[in-house]
Formats: C-alpha cells, sequence, structure tokens
C-alpha cells in the first residue's frame, strides 16, 4: 500500500536504511508503468519505521532505469547517493553519483 499520490506502483526494490545526522534514512528503489525505475529516499526517527517521503520523487535521472541507491559520506562529510545505471539500458551496468 502506497501513499495518496505515491508515483510508484511496482517493484520496490532493494531498501537500504542509514542512520545519517540524528535519522534513519531508507534508500528504495520503485517504479510505475510510465516512469523508469529509481530511487527515492524516505525518512524515519526509527529504523523500523513509519517511513515518510523526503525526496521529491526520486533523485535518480528521470530518463534512466536505476537501482540500488546507496548512502556515502567522504572524508570531509559530504554526502553522496551512489547508485546503478541499470544494465537494460547499458548493457553492462554502471556505477554512478
Amino acid at each position: 500500500m502506497t501513499a495518496d499520490g505515491f508515483w510508484a506502483d511496482r517493484n520496490y526494490w532493494a531498501p537500504e536504511i542509514h542512520y545519517y545526522k540524528g535519522s534513519f534514512y531508507a534508500f528504495v528503489s520503485f517504479k510505475s508503468e510510465d516512469r523508469c525505475r529509481g530511487t527515492q529516499i524516505l525518512i524515519s526517527d526509527s529504523p523500523t519505521g513509519p517511513f515518510r517521503i523526503h525526496s521529491d520523487g526520486p533523485l535518480t535521472p528521470s530518463d534512466w532505469e536505476c537501482l540500488d541507491g546507496t548512502l556515502y559520506v567522504d572524508d570531509q562529510g559530504q554526502a553522496y547517493m551512489v547508485f546503478c545505471h541499470e544494465w537494460v539500458q547499458v548493457k553492462d551496468g554502471e556505477i554512478v553519483t
């Protein structure tokens, strides 16, 4: 079951939960019939939820099939999302930020 107006309706895949700056962030891959698979971020005060929408839609490019977003924080504390540009579009797949 999804929140009213949530863009995805299938392929709820590969959730990862990360604790960052006092909150729990879920990086989850979603898809719908009319949109490419993408990774969206959800947030919660607890690792068991409930989670609410954090990002305004997927953070991955809208015309790419993407999955497996994860959090990476560099030595200077800068946060990045690393994800896979799926093989269905780029033969072997690509890891990108």
